[in-house]
């Protein structure tokens, strides 16, 4: 196919508007190229083939777009999904119908032509466009239906690059038993979303195929989902975590979109807990404050303590806590609170020992925020975390322990965490809170 860039070439060097050197019922390929004779602002660039029609009425002429560029009224609209129409009468009429778009609106485009001659490279109509938007717009014109044999435009075909896909996942990986977990994908032309938008206007891919595997660490599949994205991109489902064929542990969820020749995969860890209270393991949540620095609870019962906004069985940032404003020009500043992490339950030490904690920052921009999160037996140090930079989403932390992590608690009964959120210096930015809404250690 041409790319942009060679059809605008097409459309200065031949104003006649007519290429390649093949009747229109000798080439397996077309190209509609129309201009407004009243304003050069209205031009439509399409390119289409034929399949096999089931209409007895519309033998061998069902016309199928798949690529092209609309510009009207001042405003250039790509081709994006599902044009047919049809050939009748032995080539004499013709219809289009589809949608067009552009980073604005979402159109429909009607298109009705009417023979009136053979021409060298193809046939000549009349054509009628009807574009259906506020305000409504029509305009007759005359174009040229050209036929293309590829050889002729390899060296053009060359120059355009290959499609790129973009693969979005949104997932709920950490899940305790017979609980779902639920996953929708999107997929894109990253050449159309550069900046990897959840709902970018443009440049969803329909119609590839999705697979979705959960397999344990061996590599063995122990669940399978295959189907294709819909009209806007889109593919979601879920799947049950059954006691019996999910044990409490680690898996990965693979994923892979393949839509024509390319294939893009991606690989998403899923943690399964074990949800009875009874059980010989540990649900660890935040029970008592140690240190509270200047952090504040304002956005959850505002009775001045931490840890019971971020004691929930399951997450929740519906409620959380916020350190003070942090920033100072050429200076770094810093707020530390400090909370016990108990349990009533028994515990075994050859269970996998995972601390899971929510951070963001206030808002986008700003100075930037880093957290240290260190873990605590009494006054030892067992383990700490770096988190630079964090986003103002809230994100979920995940920190499994090593060997010689877990050899060197003494006293389960003595844990506790400790959240320092710091800024970096900067002369310009704004001061900007840290945020953590959630704790949580299983062992």
């Amino acid at each position: 196919m041409l790319n942009h860039l060679v059809i605008a070439a097409i459309a200065l060097i031949i104003p006649a508007m007519a290429i390649g050197s093949t009747l229109l019922e000798e080439s397996e390929r077309y190209v509609l190229i129309l201009g407004d004779d009243n304003t050069s602002s209205n031009d439509i660039y399409l390119e289409f083939y034929e399949i096999d029609s089931k209409n007895p009425r519309e033998v061998n002429h069902q016309i199928i777009v798949d690529e092209g560029y609309f510009s009207f009224a001042g405003k250039e609209y790509s081709i994006i999904s599902d044009w047919k129409g049809s050939f009748l009468n032995d080539d004499k009429l013709f219809f289009m119908a589809g949608k067009i778009e552009n980073t604005d609106e979402s159109v429909d485009v009607f298109l009705m032509g009417k023979f009136l001659q053979k021409t060298i490279d193809g046939s000549l109509y009349d054509i009628t466009v009807h574009i259906h938007s506020e305000p409504h717009i029509e305009f007759l014109t005359t174009a040229e239906i050209i036929g293309i044999i590829p050889k002729e435009i390899t060296d053009e075909i060359q120059t355009e690059d290959p499609i790129e896909l973009l693969f979005l996942i949104k997932d709920t990986h950490h899940r305790f038993q017979n609980q779902d977990y639920a996953f929708t994908t999107k997929l894109y032309d990253e050449k159309q979303n550069s900046k990897g938008e959840w709902d970018a206007k443009g440049g969803a891919i329909s119609n590839a195929e999705i697979t979705v595997q959960i397999v344990d660490l061996d590599g063995n599949i122990l669940r399978e989902i295959k189907g294709n994205t819909n009209e806007f991109g889109w593919f979601e489902g879920k799947f049950p975590t059954g006691v019996v064929m999910f044990p409490r542990g680690e898996y990965l969820v693979l994923y892979t979109a393949k839509y024509q020749n390319n294939i893009v995969g991606e690989q998403k860890p899923l943690y399964v807990f074990e949800s009875k209270t009874d059980a010989n393991y540990r649900h660890f949540t935040p029970t008592y404050d140690l240190d509270r620095g200047q952090w504040s609870d304002q956005e959850g019962n505002n009775d001045h303590l931490m840890y019971n906004e971020l004691d929930e069985y399951f997450r929740d940032d519906s409620d959380y806590v916020s350190s003070k404003a942090l920033g100072k020009k050429n200076a770094n500043t810093n707020d530390t609170f400090h909370v016990g992490i108990t349990t009533n339950a028994g515990v075994t030490t050859d269970h996998q020992h995972i601390i899971s904690y929510v951070l963001r920052k206030e808002t986008v921009g700003g100075y930037e925020i880093n957290f240290t999160v260190t873990l605590f037996d009494g006054p030892t140090q067992i383990a700490q975390w770096t988190h630079l930079n964090v986003d103002e989403d809230f994100n979920l932390m995940i920190n499994t322990l090593t060997l010689e992590q877990k050899s060197s608690i003494s006293n389960y009964d003595n844990l506790s965490l400790e959240f320092t959120a710091e800024s970096l210096p900067c002369d310009s930015c704004q001061k900007r809170e840290a945020h953590v809404s959630w704790i949580h250690m299983i062992v």
